[in-house]
């Protein structure tokens, strides 16, 4: 889904992502407990012959008790997916 917001430019695009154990992201004081998060993707087009974009901000929406939206990098993000599923081979 992409929606235009008059305060952001570019385009917000939405995807759910799950987690099956617990998982700490940067500024969570704890973990949060397993499931499925929307999460928020905002992007700007870059100034190229080629359509093309650069990702300007994620944002994970959190429910323990009331909704949170905790700014992520990509990175990170990945990264506890990855740490996420390693942890299910084990």
């Amino acid at each position: 889904m992409n929606t235009s917001n008059p305060f952001i430019s570019g385009t917000t695009s939405q995807r759910r992502v799950t987690f099956a154990r617990p998982f700490i992201l940067p500024g969570m004081d704890m973990p949060h407990g397993p499931g499925t998060f929307e999460l928020r993707e905002t992007r700007e087009p870059l100034d190229v012959m080629h359509e093309a974009y650069r990702i300007t901000r994620t944002i994970l929406l959190v429910d323990g008790g009331k909704t949170e939206a905790l700014e992520v990098t990509a990175d990170a993000l990945e990264f506890a997916l990855a740490l996420d599923a390693a942890s299910m081979i084990a």
